[in-house]
């Protein structure tokens, strides 16, 4: 008598070709044909996988050595054949050589396994529980995974259903393993690769956050949390229910602004727990995991959790409070850099992330907006809102813990944005449609200056005197490709759009000099003035053609935030409520 309705075996004992071998056991089939499914995407990862591309010589038996028919009848499923009650065994290798966060990876090193991405689904039996086995070549002695042990079992897992199994990634080799607690709550923390890190001082910070986590949520949607990092070339990040698979470059752990950015993401992919995997919008409480789910609602389970991310650093003192009033004016900077907020709605940004965030082009920020971004800057105006319609006694902490008890701990219905917005009503005191539905369903641009003047704060871009500001500027950024500069992204009604320069060109010379870098450009175009002209030589599909392009003024792309002069009580008081420190800290010491 088995405790599961399918186990699943995967065999990692030839690491060197990169193949996954996966067997699956029906002990008793639930009927004549067994449809098995890949998913074409993973929890958080909204855009499609086409994992089951990576899938070869699939096979079916009897559950001995008599072959059992078996048809493919679309792209992610295999039908199976077989008798009421009568034991299948399906065998097939998958070939993993994708480093992703949302993707499966072998090499002789070490093992990423997203088992949605190489396990077949067992359509009936998918709200049953499932075993997985998982066989290490002989060198290999560790496996980190949020997915419990079966009967403390190093290599067997249990999962509830094939849900938790596939939100369960593993990363499985000889990598570090630390562990530290919270509120009795285990976590632990793998890390695999060699980079600039400090592990000591690592492992402290990541406490404290978590730590701040908890204390600002006062509850917890899991009994143990697992931290899987990956040391490499990249940068990515991926949240699950109980763990968290983070991908960050060698070099990211210094200097200290990239220490801070870089454990911002643990930060974030940690309040996921609460914020997506345990609150989240109603279209996904049970999503479609075989095709796309929408929400027009990734504002909040993003943009509130990007929100969140810095100020769960500075709250435990892992940011202090100048590189946190940084932090947040430089999401202005992002957010005005390119006019892509004019044309698509934060709404309309979730709603299309499978056919837009994800799938960005030259174009996109001319056209497009982050939900991360706009989201992390609603959460911001409505963290305001709410300290001063309460005089602190609340704060957007109490109006997020209201929507999680409400929609996860009593119910777990999943939130609307009729929920949002009632829940902010209620904090607010007034009806907050019009705040909603100017910066959620419209384009109307942020007020940036007059919210960060309740705090007390002037937010400034470089003054039109300014030598910077003098500089004629096409409007264009590069980027050097074979060592020549290319160019990447053309701003919306530019100097270099209106002269017909577009993306993909080579920048050859201007003026008639010749350009070598996209320094080059730069050093060349700070001798022109706003309204000068400039002749651009380009290659384009290896043809030299010159445009003449009329300059313009520099669009501001650095905003920075300092003490008004003579603030408030009123300013100050929020300043404090909001941060936890005084205005009187940013003050310059040396003035």
């Amino acid at each position: 008598m088995t405790d599961s309705n399918v186990n699943y075996t995967i065999n990692l004992n030839e690491p060197k070709t990169h193949y996954i071998k996966v067997d699956i056991e029906i002990p008793s089939a639930p009927a004549e044909a067994i449809d098995l499914k890949l998913p074409t995407w993973l929890p958080g990862a909204y855009k499609l996988g086409e994992f089951s591309a990576n899938i070869e010589q699939f096979k079916a038996t009897n559950g001995e050595v008599e072959p059992v028919k078996w048809r493919k009848i679309d792209k992610l499923t295999w039908q199976v054949s077989a008798k009421p009650g009568q034991k299948v065994r399906i065998s097939y290798n998958v070939y993993a050589f994708q480093l992703a966060d949302d993707a499966s990876y072998l090499c002789d090193d070490f093992a990423i396994v997203n088992p949605g991405t190489v396990c077949l689904a067992v359509i009936p039996f998918m709200e049953s529980p499932c075993t997985l086995k998982v066989m290490l070549p002989e060198q290999w002695k560790r496996i980190s995974t949020g997915m419990p042990q079966k009967n403390d079992s190093m290599s067997t897992f249990l999962a509830k259903d094939y849900h938790q199994l596939m939100d369960c990634p593993m990363l499985i080799g000889n990598h570090l393993h630390h562990t530290f607690e919270v509120n009795g709550i285990p976590h632990e923390v793998a890390i695999e690769g060699k980079g600039n890190i400090d592990v000591d001082e690592f492992l402290k910070d990541l406490e404290r956050i978590t730590e701040s986590e908890i204390e600002m949520m006062q509850h917890v949607p899991y009994d143990r949390y697992v931290y899987l990092l990956l040391i490499t070339d990249r940068d990515a990040g991926l949240e699950h229910c109980n763990s968290t698979l983070i991908f960050e470059r060698r070099d990211s752990f210094k200097p200290r602004k990239k220490y801070t950015t870089m454990i911002s993401i643990f930060s974030h992919e940690l309040y996921h727990a609460w914020n997506v995997k345990a609150l989240r919008p109603r279209e996904l409480v049970n999503p479609d995991y075989f095709t796309e789910t929408y929400t027009d609602l990734l504002w909040v389970s993003e943009g509130f959790t990007n929100y969140y991310h810095f100020l769960f650093l500075l709250r435990p003192g892992v940011m202090n409070l100048k590189e946190y009033i940084e932090s947040v004016a430089f999401q202005v900077t992002r957010y005005r850099r390119f006019p892509g907020y004019e044309y698509q709605s934060t709404a309309e940004a979730s709603f299309d992330a499978w056919i837009k965030y994800y799938r960005m082009n030259e174009n996109s920020p001319n056209s497009t907006i982050s939900y991360y971004l706009k989201g992390s800057i609603i959460a911001f105006f409505l963290d305001l809102e709410i300290m001063e319609a309460t005089n602190g006694e609340k704060r957007l902490d109490d109006m997020m813990r209201d929507l999680y008890q409400e929609h996860y701990v009593k119910k777990f219905d999943g939130f609307t944005y009729s929920d949002v917005v009632k829940t902010a009503e209620k904090y607010v005191g007034r009806n907050c449609e019009d705040f909603f539905r100017k910066y959620v369903y419209g384009t109307t641009d942020m007020p940036f200056e007059e919210y960060f003047l309740k705090v007390g704060l002037d937010l400034k871009t470089p003054a039109p005197d300014d030598e910077d500001m003098k500089k004629g500027n096409l409007g264009l950024r590069l980027r050097m490709k074979e060592h020549r500069p290319y160019v990447w992204i053309v701003r919306r009604n530019s100097a270099a759009q209106k002269a017909g320069i577009q993306p993909n060109d080579e920048i050859v010379a201007l003026d008639g000099l010749r350009v070598f870098s996209s320094d080059d450009v730069v050093k060349q175009l700070g001798f022109k003035n706003p309204d000068d002209t400039v002749e651009v030589t380009l290659a384009r599909n290896e043809e030299l053609k010159t445009v003449t392009a009329k300059l313009a003024a520099p669009t501001p792309v650095k905003y920075t935030a300092s003490p008004v002069k003579e603030p408030t009580q009123k300013q100050k008081e929020l300043f404090r409520l909001w941060t936890g420190h005084e205005l009187d800290e940013l003050k310059d010491k040396r003035a």
